[in-house]
């Protein structure tokens, strides 16, 4: 055990000097202290204070410093004690520095959460509130009020999946306006065209697609009180959801799939639900483009049909009757003009019977149409006047140059075993240079040709060699009615008139005239027809639409489809024929100004040169069935596409040389009327006819193939060979109809079919 040193305090003791105050002794040698010769202050080189020898104030101050406790303090104890005191100094002054520390971020804290606000309520001037949304100026959202967005109910089919669980509150209105706010209990999205809703209260509210178009939404009350309302104006509202492009996205895809677009203010159409007229959109089972007879017929088909009730006949013109045009003049009284179709086939067809057992035809009379009964004449030119004479051809002459057709007739029998792929002028060339050496023989074949194209509309080089066989060269005779009468009144008005009896016994029939059609696009299940008239866009909604206009406007492009027609459509329209031909109508006052026969219905001119063959070198006289004089000169192909850019007086000037020069002390006529259908911009042209190199069949099949909703008729649809009439376009009308009441109605639910 280590020495110590026992002090004995006699008077006064100064604990801090460095050697023992005189007054103290030294220390005896006791059994564990052993004496020592060194001055008092140090014992073994280690000084010892004695605590209990203290005086009371410093015992208190220095008794810490005794970490064993054994009231002695040496001086180990002592260099710790001066050791925990440096440390405890040196705790202080980091205490102190961390005050500071903290006091400067707590002064920057201030004053950034000074800056923020700031910040924030500079930001606040620009900001906007949608919804249960607030955005920015830049539309980026930066926080949510009460999370949650209103929506169309209908458009939850094409929300993102996550928007149809978020579904919480629905707001319906009655047909008596009363509005019911409900709970949602359940959602389900059947398909993309199919919404079924179930509130806490039992109700239940559904809307499909397939049934009306999607235009209505079916809600039936747990009472069982139930209705129908614009799917698009019911709303529901969605929980914890910010208003983004996804969900306007589906806005938009639903209004295009029930055929509802922005308004021309360019406001959405959950906005425009806000006006009443807006609120119930009105839908049509069925939009015809075109008042022409295909059109007429369908309408009468589908206004007769149970499940039929609603149909719209949009015509760009100011008359019915497309190409069956009747015009009253001033100028001839009571005489009706057709400036298109005349005739009405009175076999084989069911067109005729059905006008007549309506009573359209009550005082219609049978006439031959054909070439029996035709006076053909032959010009000369005088060389030296340039004066133009005709003679009259007896039949011997006239059937002596008949012969030449007939070699031909074998020749293109021939000519299509290696070549069927050849127009009629291709081949008569071929003939020509073959066969026939006189003028004359050459000049009568291109007589037969204008006939020819007259017959067919089309040019002799466009007319199919395989598929077009100038049966009237035949002698064949077809029975007819002549219809520009006064005892009918003409193509068009009995058009008009079969129209408008169509629409007095069917209030949901209706024609808008001088209305064109310039888009026509699907929209889900339906069809928007949009429409010019007096230079305002319209648009209506139907089930089905059908498009009757000719094959010009249609190869014109001038109603947009969207989508796009199929590649193959269109090239069929493209490699389709569309022929023209044109009239110069002449009326008489008086029967003494008729100088030519008045019961021989076809007036031919031979020319005596290519150059002028057909240039209204046919005239049909129809002054016995009109009862005043009249001439019809006629006009087709390549000459009639020339003459349509040439003026009255010269087109007058050319009808008239080849009239005097049969008839030289014939006077000019009282009434002229020119036609000009190449130059209509709702036709474009006259009618369809075979073009060479294609087969119409097979093009007229792929040009009625419908288009999703979109069906297609008229006389270039034919397929049972009635091209180019009249009866074909009815036919065509028809079949649409009843091909569109069988869609229509099975699209419908069943207690809306009448």
């Amino acid at each position: 055990m280590a020495s110590y040193q026992k002090l004995i305090k006699t008077e006064k003791w100064d604990p801090l000097s460095e050697t023992a105050s005189p007054d103290v002794e030294k220390v005896e040698e006791g059994t564990n202290h052993q004496k020592s010769s060194v001055t008092p202050s140090r014992i073994d080189d280690q000084q010892l204070i004695y605590i209990d020898r203290l005086p009371s104030i410093i015992k208190k101050k220095i008794a810490g410093f005794d970490e064993n406790g054994d009231g002695v303090i040496n001086i180990d104890e002592l260099l710790q004690a001066a050791q925990n005191q440096d440390r405890l100094e040196m705790e202080k002054k980091l205490f102190r520095n961390a005050l500071v520390a903290i006091g400067i971020m707590f002064i920057v804290m201030i004053f950034v959460v000074s800056g923020m606000f700031y910040v924030i309520i500079q930001d606040a001037k620009d900001t906007r509130i949608q919804d249960a949304s607030i955005f920015t100026k830049g539309n980026d959202p930066v926080a949510i009020n009460i999370n949650k967005v209103k929506i169309t109910l209908a458009s939850l089919a094409y929300m993102p999946e996550e928007i149809p669980a978020k579904i919480t509150n629905l707001k319906l209105r009655g047909e008596d306006d009363t509005v019911y706010y409900r709970m949602t209990k359940s959602v389900n999205i059947l398909s993309k065209n199919e919404v079924f809703l179930e509130t806490t209260n039992g109700d239940t509210i559904s809307w499909d697609l397939d049934i009306d178009g999607g235009r209505d939404i079916y809600v039936r009350l747990a009472d069982g009180t139930e209705w129908s309302r614009p799917a698009s104006c019911e709303e529901c509202t969605a929980t914890s959801v910010i208003m983004n492009d996804d969900i306007l996205q589906a806005l938009n895809d639903f209004h295009e799939a029930i055929g509802l677009y922005k308004g021309p203010d360019g406001r959405r159409l959950e906005e425009q639900c806000e006006s009443e007229s807006n609120r119930n959109v009105d839908i049509y089972d069925a939009v015809i483009v075109g008042a022409g007879w295909s059109g007429i017929r369908a309408a009468e088909i589908l206004s007769q049909d149970e499940g039929t009730s609603k149909v719209l006949i949009i015509e760009a013109n100011d008359y019915i009757g497309g190409r069956a045009r009747t015009v009253m003049n001033s100028n001839v009284s009571g005489i009706p003009t057709d400036f298109g179709c005349e005739w009405l086939y009175t076999e084989w067809n069911q067109l005729e019977p059905t006008l007549r057992n309506a009573g359209y035809l009550d005082n219609a009379q049978n006439e031959m149409y054909s070439t029996a009964g035709t006076a053909t004449y032959i010009q000369t030119r005088n060389e030296s006047t340039e004066e133009l004479t005709a003679e009259l051809m007896d039949e011997k002459d006239v059937n002596e140059l008949q012969g030449n057709w007939k070699l031909f007739t074998k020749f293109r029998k021939q000519l299509l075993k290696r070549n069927p792929d050849l127009s009629y002028g291709e081949a008569m060339r071929q003939f020509m240079d073959m066969s026939i050496d006189d003028n004359e023989d050459r000049q009568y074949l291109n007589s037969i040709l204008d006939l020819g194209e007259a017959e067919y509309g089309g040019d002799i080089n466009d007319l199919s060699l395989n598929e077009v066989g100038f049966s009237f060269m035949l002698g064949s005779v077809y029975k007819t009615h002549y219809m520009p009468v006064p005892s009918i009144g003409g193509f068009g008005t009995v058009a008009s008139n079969v129209a408008n009896d169509i629409i007095s016994s069917n209030a949901d029939t209706e024609i808008k005239l001088e209305s064109t059609v310039k888009k026509i696009s699907e929209a889900g299940n339906n069809v928007v027809v949009s429409y010019e008239q007096d230079g305002e866009m319209y648009n209506v909604t139907t089930r089905a639409a059908l498009v009757t206009v000719s094959l010009g406007v249609l190869k014109a492009r001038h109603i947009e489809f969207d989508p796009s027609l199929p590649d193959k459509k269109l090239d069929t329209i493209d490699g389709m024929g569309f022929g023209l031909l044109n009239k110069c109508i002449m009326y008489w006052d008086t029967f003494s100004d008729m100088v030519w026969p008045e019961d021989t219905y076809w007036l031919e001119v031979i020319t005596p040169d290519d150059d002028d063959s057909g240039l209204f070198t046919t005239f049909f006289n129809p002054t016995t069935l009109k009862g005043k004089p009249c001439l019809i000169a006629w006009v087709a192909g390549d000459e009639a596409v020339n003459m349509e850019e040439k003026t009255d007086d010269f087109i007058f000037d050319q009808v008239m040389k080849n009239l005097k020069s049969m008839y030289p002390t014939i006077n000019d006529p009282t009434t002229v009327i020119i036609t000009r259908w190449g130059q209509e911009e709702n036709f474009l042209g006259s009618y369809s006819f075979n073009q060479v190199g294609r087969n119409f069949f097979n093009d007229a099949s792929e040009l009625k193939e419908k288009f999703g909703n979109i069906w297609f008729s008229g006389e270039a649809t034919n397929t049972e060979g009635w091209l180019g009439t009249t009866v074909g376009a009815w036919n065509t009308g028809e079949e649409a109809g009843r091909s569109m009441a069988e869609s229509i109605k099975d699209r419908k639910p069943k207690s809306w079919r009448m």
